[in-house]
């Protein structure tokens, strides 16, 4: 029989070297080691300092479904028809729009050359810190990622709320004896964001498909809503033209107290909030295949497909329009739902506005989702209060369902802006402004303090990367102040006209800088890797990889297999560490020994044939056996408990950490390479009528063979008789077993404790 050669399994380096990307881990020079191959998308995450905790379960086409269920333009231009016409009337929906198109589209390509770079869910602040200075790296992330948690937490709320005024104005226009109270817009609005919170829920494969149809769906309707109302409108029967005359359809009607130039940029507050959903597949990066060319693809076509669609959607119904005065001044704020009364009939008004509100509800929910992982990231990296309880992925869904409903109630809170008037229209230009501000300020620093040393990724815009990002950064510092404007300035500007993003918006920011400065810049330091420690290594440490070899245990086992007749079943071990924690000893014991103060570790073992129990050895001196239920003597039966002994010297079940820590902390020395080996988990052969019994298992500590553990067990009434290691050597010779170490040495000569020495044994032979 050939000798049994080490096993070895091959360890995968990742680097932030091989994937060609700045990230936490270049910048701390760490590299990172897995136990597995990898995937292109696993490995890019890795180097960017997270595990890969999500399904990629989302393709190019499933995320751009979600982005463009977000996007919603049937519902977002109902939503926000008011901002573009009542500034500047219908050249907010035809030319303006189309300016401010442009400028949108700049920012969508400088940030989905950005996502190529950094695909990951919390892609914006983790760039924004990546390409910051040292020095700021903490604020400006800070102030970043908080910035778009605005956004993204008022997004469906705001989604919602337009959905529930559209469905209140259906009710007044069915029903002459409705009358409106704001809290029934509230109720109704907080019914959908539930049920929205619910679908925002679901496992990453749900959430692929419902997406996919919702797509579908917004395509469809919009398609079919556009049809209707060119084709279907009534405007001949009220002796108007079929349509309005170019000069109307692209007229200015100046509705605000400012220049005409100053009310067309106003009105790109619809087309900023209308488009801003591009972003999602940024936060949609960890769920996604091929993500460095998926998600940069996703958000550009989300951006182009969206602003073509919204401009010739809106070219329609500047050509259509009856009163703007009319669809400006309507009771419940709708004017989309206005507009369509002037051109149709009762029943194609309720037809079409259903169709706008099945839309704004998916669009709501996949607000959700995104919203959701932007939580689940920035608390990754402690950005939030209870941050622990945010990054959480649910077990069953694989999704982070704590994220969603932390929002859900956030959104609850900020809906009880309703009450106030007209500050709950702030919730749209924040989602404006907001999106605008984090969007920019990673492209800004790419285009200055990092130009030189930014790394693109496999999608990038090439020799035009520089002028986009100039487009970019110029439209969204024109933009932040106009955003702020409102319509009406000086005596007119009364508390019910006035813009109330300065005070949501900035007062909001300036809470968060000021929490900064006061507390949070003392643990937060910018995005931090979620990878375990005894996972990385320096960047100049030699890292052995051995390719397996065919000669292993494995062919052992098959070979010994062959020879004997028995095959009892599978033996196997594994490690469990316990702390000593001094405060956790029942005060029955700690008052009557003294009890240990330094840290113990306890070594314990878990054989399958023990019946559900694991084997204890502390500090190679006293042994135990208990079931899994780890329980105090005191209060048990002796069988089921840890010894008090155990519980005097300072061991209890109270913090098991895992045995890789154990390994990085105290055995540095053997730390050349991590591997799983597959298929060796032991056996067991039953001999000579069970006079004797063979139990194998391959020992590894990360990268280093620690050998082939034999156990040999026999009649326990020979050992008076018989050398033990005479047994050992004659049952090596008779089986062709390899030679090895051997222990037979017991814990106490007088006093026979079949567990406690077998853990002793197993120390020696495995040196610990």
């Amino acid at each position: 029989m050939s000798k049994v050669e080490p096993i070895r399994s091959a360890a995968t380096i990742i680097s932030s070297e091989n994937v060609n990307v700045t990230s936490i881990l270049s910048q701390a020079h760490k590299k990172v080691l897995v136990d597995h191959d990898v995937t292109n998308d696993e490995a890019v995450i890795l180097a960017l300092g997270y595990k890969a905790e999500f399904k990629r379960e989302f393709s190019l086409l499933t995320t751009f479904g979600v982005s463009f269920s977000v996007l919603g333009l049937l519902p977002s231009i109902a939503s926000t028809l008011w901002y573009s016409i009542a500034y500047a009337g219908n050249a907010g929906i035809t030319w303006a729009y189309l300016v401010g198109m442009i400028g949108v589209l700049g920012v969508a390509c400088s940030m989905a050359e950005i996502s190529s770079a950094f695909p990951t869910s919390g892609g914006l602040y983790y760039a924004t810190a990546m390409l910051s200075p040292p020095k700021y790296k903490a604020i400006l992330s800070w102030w970043v990622g908080w910035s778009n948690y605005f956004t993204q937490v008022t997004g469906a709320p705001s989604v919602a709320y337009g959905c529930a005024s559209m469905i209140l104005a259906l009710k007044i226009m069915v029903d002459e004896n409705y009358v409106y109270h704001t809290w029934h817009c509230y109720l109704l609005t907080t019914g959908l964001t539930f049920a929205s919170a619910i679908v925002a829920s679901a496992p990453t494969k749900w959430l692929a498909w419902i997406n996919s149809t919702s797509t579908a769906l917004n395509l469809i309707f919009l398609f079919v809503s556009f049809v209707v109302f060119m084709g279907g409108n009534n405007r001949t029967e009220q002796g108007l033209p079929k349509f309005n005359d170019n000069n109307t359809a692209w007229a200015i009607t100046n509705f605000t107290e400012w220049n005409d130039g100053v009310a067309i940029l106003m009105t790109f507050m619809a087309v900023i909030w209308t488009m801003s959903g591009f972003d999602s597949p940024f936060h949609l990066a960890e769920e996604c295949s091929n993500a460095q060319v998926a998600t940069p693809r996703a958000i550009v076509l989300t951006a182009v497909v969206g602003g073509v669609l919204g401009f010739v959607f809106q070219l329609g119904m500047a050509y259509t329009i009856v009163d703007i005065n009319e669809a400006v001044n309507d009771e419940l704020g709708q004017p989309y739902v206005a507009y369509l009364n002037q051109i149709l009939t009762r029943d194609r008004v309720i037809a079409l506005t259903s169709l706008a509100i099945v839309l704004a509800f998916s669009m709501s929910f996949a607000c959700m989702i995104a919203a959701s992982r932007v939580l689940f990231s920035y608390s990754r990296d402690g950005c939030f209060p209870f941050s622990k309880y945010w990054s959480k992925v649910n077990d069953v869904t694989k999704t982070p369902v704590n994220a969603v409903w932390a929002n859900w109630i956030l959104g609850e809170l900020l809906l009880l802006l309703m009450f106030g008037g007209v500050a709950i229209d702030a919730i749209f230009s924040v989602g404006a402004i907001g999106s605008f501000v984090s969007f920019t300020v990673p492209t800004l620093l790419r285009i200055t303090y990092a130009r030189n040393t930014f790394k693109p990724g496999p999608w990038n815009l090439g020799r035009f990367s520089y002028i986009s990002g100039i487009l970019a950064v110029s439209f969204v510092l024109l933009m932040i102040p106009i955003l702020c404007f409102p319509q009406y300035k000086g005596k007119d500007n009364t508390p019910d006209m006035m813009n109330w993003t300065v005070l949501v918006y900035w007062g909001s920011m300036f809470l968060t800088v000021a929490w900064y400065y006061i507390y949070a810049h003392k643990i937060y330091l910018g995005p931090k890797s979620n990878i375990d420690a005894y996972n990385l290594v320096d960047e100049s440490e030699d890292v052995a990889v051995i390719d397996g070899v065919i000669s292993t245990i494995l062919q052992f086992h098959d070979e010994l297999s062959n020879k004997l007749p028995t095959l009892k079943g599978k033996w196997n071990f594994s490690f469990k560490i316990f702390r000593n924690n001094t405060y956790s000893i029942p005060p029955e014991l700690a008052s009557t020994q003294t009890t240990s103060t330094e840290n113990k570790y306890l070594y314990t073992w878990v054989p399958s044939y023990l019946n559900d129990s694991c084997v204890t050895l502390i500090d190679k001196k006293t042994s135990a056996v208990f079931s899994h239920v780890v329980q105090e003597e005191v209060t048990n039966p002796f069988e089921f408990a840890i010894p008090n002994v155990h519980l005097h010297n300072g061991a209890t079940s109270g913090l098991n950490d895992s045995f890789d820590y154990l390994v990085n902390q105290r055995l540095q020395s053997l730390w050349t390479q991590r591997q799983v080996i597959k298929g060796d988990g032991g056996q067991i052969y039953e001999l000579e009528n069970g006079n004797l019994i063979i139990r194998t298992a391959n020992v590894t500590l990360h990268g280093n063979f620690r050998g082939l553990l034999i156990q040999l067990e026999i009649d326990h009434s020979k050992l008076d008789s018989v050398d033990v290691e005479q047994i050992f050597k004659d049952v090596t010779s008779r089986y062709d077993i390899p030679p090895g170490n051997l222990c037979h040495r017991v814990m106490d000569e007088n006093a026979f404790d079949e567990f406690g020495d077998l853990a002793l044994q197993y120390a020696e032979i495995l040196n610990f």
